[in-house]
């Protein structure tokens, strides 16, 4: 089964506050552990050419991740 990790709340998340007035920061790449790819509502994909180019300085095949899975 596929995981999909959200991360950590940011510090400066607030929980009186309603999700439409939190503000989201996206998460940086932490190699060889984490890669991250961004979602793109435009074109209903991934960044699958960043994925391409990142993959291979992660330790994900380590793990049995292929870049196909990914």
């Amino acid at each position: 089964m596929p995981w999909l990790d959200l991360g950590e709340l940011p510090v400066s998340y607030n929980t009186n506050k309603t999700e439409a007035f939190q503000v989201y920061m996206i998460p940086q790449d932490e190699l060889p552990y984490n890669m991250v790819l961004t979602y793109d509502n435009w074109r209903v994909s991934f960044d699958l050419k960043k994925a391409a180019q990142t993959f291979p300085k992660t330790s994900l095949s380590t793990r049995g991740v292929t870049l196909e899975d990914v």
